[in-house]
């Protein structure tokens, strides 16, 4: 992220070097104070910059784990992968049930394969009559 600083403001303690003169610690406390004033940054132009940062190295360097590390040393990102999140709850004796058994590497239970094999039939009977009614059009 770029950021313009913002230009330098004469401060108390300028002023009172410029006359060359002392001032008292109250008007060094404000000049301190002063001197502490912090450019602002505008919240929606950094996430913006911030995220076509991340899009460059999503698009330029190839593997997970080194996106990761080159965005966490960018400071976009934390260099720990998230936790994964715990498995859903599996709809026994639908196909989806099936395929979520499938997904997680897990022979599927006897309803979900009786789900999953009405389902393949069905798919392969709609298949017969679409290419029958193809053939006789």
């Amino acid at each position: 992220m770029s950021r313009r600083a913002a230009p330098r403001r004469v401060t108390m303690a300028d002023r009172a070097a410029m006359a060359g003169r002392e001032h008292s610690g109250v008007d060094l406390e404000l000049a301190h104070a002063e001197a502490l004033v912090v450019p602002q940054v505008d919240p929606a132009a950094a996430r913006a910059e911030a995220a076509a940062a991340e899009r460059v190295v999503r698009r330029r360097v190839a593997g997970a784990a080194e996106q990761r590390e080159l965005l966490a040393m960018l400071g976009l990102r934390s260099a720990d992968p998230a936790p994964p999140a715990p498995p859903r709850p599996i709809a026994h004796g639908t196909h989806r049930g099936y395929v979520a058994h499938q997904r997680r590497g897990e022979a599927a239970c006897g309803e979900c394969r009786a789900a999953h094999s009405a389902y393949t039939a069905d798919r392969h009977r709609l298949t017969r009559v679409r290419r029958r009614e193809a053939r006789d059009a």
